[in-house]
């Protein structure tokens, strides 16, 4: 991978207060599998060239060919709403990537677009009694994009007009979301529905007290997402405690 080895990730990392420990591989089946596979600690970073097996939401196959970022992490961080994992992801891979000049945006739940294409997609698999979370990010950096797909994608070398050094993109992405994992979760919340898209008019279900709700996505609030319900109220709900 360009500009990118485990010497001059050295002085980067140090920096980190979370991640510290990176391993680079030419190939592998799933950088998500890997780390599930294997016996490593709180912030470590798996990156490879090339997977063979990515995985994205709801078993899809994610294509990850070499000249994009393929990369996961593992935090024992425990959090009540564990979707807080990817709210800092996707805040972070969106701040590193405007810093590129890309106008992005997120797009529920766990996406990263740029003119209504698909840049990044993020999965975060959480085991909540022991508090071990592994994120999956891959961005479209300088690779051929998938066509066929249900989103459209995109590379940022299409986007920018130019080629990425994958290398530094990667160390500005691990930054940021490092970042975010230092700030308080109001904070990464704010941000991250500051920045949300795709939710107005989409049919949103939710569990209340036990019971299940149902009805229509009018935009962002302040702490969440704001419903209208079948009956004409209207209620906000947090990330991570409704579907679409």
């Amino acid at each position: 991978m360009d500009g990118i080895n485990i010497k001059n990730t050295g002085p980067v990392l140090k920096k980190n207060k979370f991640f510290d420990k990176i391993i680079i591989l030419d190939k592998t089946e799933s950088t998500n599998r890997y780390l599930a596979e294997g016996k490593f600690t709180s912030g470590t970073i798996v990156l490879a060239k090339k997977q063979v097996s990515g995985m994205g939401r709801r078993g899809k196959k994610w294509e990850s060919p070499e000249g994009g970022l393929w990369f996961s992490y593992l935090l024992n961080k425990k959090k009540k709403n564990p979707f807080y994992h990817v709210m800092c992801a996707s805040a972070g891979v969106l701040s590193a990537l405007r810093k590129y000049g890309a106008a992005a945006k997120i797009k529920w739940p766990n996406d990263i677009i740029i003119g209504g294409k698909k840049a990044c997609g993020i999965l975060a698999e959480n085991d909540y009694y022991t508090g071990r979370v592994i994120t999956g990010i891959g961005i479209n950096v300088n690779n051929p994009v998938p066509r066929g797909t249900d989103t459209p994608a995109v590379s940022l070398r299409c986007v920018l007009k130019k080629k990425i050094n994958a290398g530094k993109m990667f160390l500005s992405v691990i930054r940021e979301i490092d970042r975010n994992f230092s700030l308080s979760e109001k904070k990464v919340r704010e941000y991250w529905l500051k920045n949300l898209t795709g939710i107005a008019g989409r049919r949103i279900t939710f569990v209340k007290n036990g019971n299940t709700f149902s009805g229509t996505g009018e935009g962002t609030g302040k702490n969440g997402i704001v419903v209208s319900l079948e009956n004409g109220e209207k209620t906000e709900i947090k990330p991570g405690d409704f579907t679409i």
